[in-house]
Formats: structure tokens, C-alpha cells, sequence
């Protein structure tokens, strides 16, 4: 039997997205089985009574427009981060964005089995370039990554030259029988946001971050009729921008804003966009979707091409004619959402918490 050791979770987080869900799933997990969990940084959504949070002040969010304020504030972050990491002696140390990796693991590997979680590598052009070195650094000191795709795995052990051993693909998971709606659950979902039936609902699961391409679905409304709707659930620092390029389509477009529980977005939709323009690894969202039956449309650049043929998902040409063609194959092909149900069982939680646990926890046993 597993010995129950001591998680600590570190992160930074501000926008509650995908990676976001992913902590949630990965706490109430190793916690289901046994182990102490304790949430280290900054994190805005639920989690299970069970885990313990140290709070530290960390941010902004590394990026082209904060490398400034990041640099002042990186000395004081590791510090306080390291502190409490002496003080609660964890056996485990799980990180999982590119800050908290480069500032921590080198240090923190002196501490406790420093483990990553990979959703996707480094970003594209400029910002890509400068963190390429101190990543490939910090990698150095990591016991094990897992990745949430092949994709991701590969990327891994090109651009972080970590050695093949220390990788491990673990594919994203979802609650299958949970998301999945009833009619009745349909119908009180679209009373709630008030679509009467002719509506044909759009949704986007998202933090509201240019990388993540809401603004191509909200452009891609000029290319469809008017029973079409976009509802969008996240937030993020490009909200007041994207509610800007939405106000020409006045009640066309509804953001709901960060929501801890997307079921209801999900059951009073029609069909499920993933309009990235960055390359993704296996996103929550998108499983989501498929679990609550819904056609899929992902955009061709999302770096998700191969997997969502297999996942019955349609690729989409990201323009707005491109994207606005896809999403009305998705409403009248639809064998897609068949297919889509179908595969997503493959993806169920209880098998990707052993496999994780494994992954963090296993290796650490003598």
C-alpha cells in the first residue's frame, strides 16, 4: 500500500482557465487517496476542504508588457516561496507554470521531488526565446514531468532536454457521468440564460488572454445569422478588450465571467468551440464539452489537429468565414457529437487520479 506523503502545490494563478481545473482535479485526487495537500501561492477557485493554503503574493503573470515589474518582484517571490517550503517540509513539490518553475526547482529540488506538470512548453516568438535558457536551466532539477499529451511529451524532450525517463504522458481527464445533462437539465440551463429554442448556442470555455482566440469566434458572429449566440465563460486580462470587439453584437455575445462549475454553460449549448491560436496540450474544456455530448470545433493552429479527428472534433481554418462554416458543419453532421461521446469515455477520472498518483507519489516511496 502507498504511503501517504505531503503535495505541496505551488502556484501563481490569476485567470482561472484550464491549468486551473487541472490543480482542482489534481488536489481532490491525491487527497481521495490519502495524501496531504497543501496549495502554496495564489489560486482564486475551490478546492477541497481537506487542502491546506499558505497564502504568498505573487505576480503579475510573466509577459511581454510585466517583464519589469516580474524581474523587481522575482528575488522576493522565491524567497518567500522557499520559506514556506522550509517550514512545511513537503515530500512533493508540484509546479506547473513557467515562473514558479524557473524561479523554484533548481532551490526547492534541495527541499523535496520537485515534479512539473507540462500543459504546453514555451510560448511562441520573443517571450519563447528569452525563457528558453532559464527553462532548459531548471529543468535540470526536475524528477519527473508529466505531460498532458504526446504532443507536449515530445516538446518536452526537445526544447527542455529533459532525459526520456524523467517524462511521463498522463492525457487530461473529466467526470464523464457528471457533465453529462438530462433533458430536464437542458431545459432549466437555456431558461436560465434565457435562450428561447431557436437559438443556436456557441460556447467558449476560456481565460480571456489574446493567445486563447476568443476575439476569432466573436468575429466569426459577422459570418453567421442571427439565432447564433456566443456565450463565454472566463476571465482574463483581455476582458475589457474582447467586451469591446462584442458590443457591435449587442446580446449576441454573453460573458459569464469565471465560473468554478461550467455545466450550465455546457448543458444550454449547442456546440463547443476551441478557437486558440496557441498550441495546446489536451485541454479540460474540450473533454468537458465532449462529455456533455456537443459537437466540437477546434481551430486548425491550435496545434490539436491529429487528436481531434481521433476525439471526432471538427478542425476548423481559424478565419472568421473558416470558423463560422465549421460550427454550422457541427450543427448538421451530427454523428461529431456521437463520436465525440464515445471517446471521451476513454478519459474518465478515476483512472487518470491512479495514473497521476503513480506519477507524484510512487516514486517517491524507498
Amino acid at each position: 500500500m502507498t504511503r501517504p506523503v505531503h503535495i505541496a502545490i505551488v502556484v501563481g494563478a490569476g485567470a482561472f482557465g484550464g491549468a486551473e481545473k487541472y490543480l482542482q482535479l489534481l488536489a481532490g485526487e491525491l487527497i481521495r487517496l490519502g495524501h496531504r495537500v497543501t496549495l502554496v501561492g495564489r489560486f482564486e477557485g475551490d478546492l477541497p476542504d481537506a487542502v491546506q493554503r499558505v497564502s504568498v503574493p505573487l505576480g503579475p503573470k510573466w509577459g511581454l508588457k510585466t517583464w519589469r515589474t516580474s524581474l523587481l518582484n522575482a528575488r522576493r517571490e522565491r524567497r518567500q516561496l522557499l520559506d514556506v517550503l522550509e517550514q512545511i517540509q513537503p515530500d512533493v513539490i508540484h509546479l506547473q507554470y513557467k515562473r514558479e518553475q524557473i524561479l523554484l526547482s533548481g532551490p526547492a529540488s534541495r527541499l523535496g521531488r520537485v515534479v512539473w506538470t507540462e500543459h504546453g512548453v514555451l510560448p511562441a516568438g520573443l517571450a519563447g526565446l528569452v525563457l528558453a535558457g532559464a527553462y532548459k536551466r531548471a529543468a535540470r532539477s526536475v524528477s519527473l514531468v508529466v505531460a498532458v499529451s504526446d504532443a507536449v511529451g515530445s516538446a518536452v524532450l526537445q526544447t527542455a532536454g529533459v532525459p526520456p525517463h524523467k517524462v511521463r504522458v498522463i492525457l487530461n481527464a473529466v467526470d464523464t457521468q457528471a457533465i453529462r445533462p438530462g433533458p430536464s437539465e437542458r431545459r432549466a440551463a437555456r431558461a436560465h440564460f434565457a435562450f428561447s429554442h431557436d437559438r443556436r448556442v456557441i460556447c467558449c470555455l476560456s481565460r480571456l488572454e489574446y493567445p486563447k482566440g476568443v476575439d476569432r469566434l466573436i468575429a466569426a458572429l459577422s459570418e453567421l445569422p442571427q439565432e447564433f449566440v456566443l456565450l463565454i465563460a472566463g476571465a482574463g486580462d483581455a476582458s475589457s478588450e474582447l467586451k469591446e470587439a462584442a458590443a457591435p453584437f449587442n446580446s449576441r455575445v454573453i460573458f459569464t465571467g469565471h465560473l468554478d462549475d461550467v455545466r450550465q454553460v455546457l448543458h444550454a449549448s449547442d456546440v463547443f468551440a476551441l478557437p486558440s491560436r496557441a498550441p495546446e496540450g489536451l485541454p479540460l474544456s474540450l473533454l468537458e464539452a465532449m462529455a456533455a455530448g456537443l459537437p466540437t470545433v477546434v481551430t486548425a493552429d491550435a496545434g490539436l489537429a491529429d487528436k481531434a479527428h481521433e476525439l471526432g472534433a471538427i478542425v476548423s481554418d481559424p478565419s472568421p468565414e473558416g470558423l463560422a462554416a465549421s460550427l454550422r458543419r457541427a450543427l448538421e453532421e451530427h454523428d461529431h457529437a456521437v463520436r465525440s461521446r464515445g471517446a471521451v469515455l476513454r478519459y474518465g477520472l478515476p483512472a487518470w487520479g491512479e495514473a497521476t498518483e503513480a506519477a507524484f507519489v510512487r516514486g517517491q516511496q524507498s
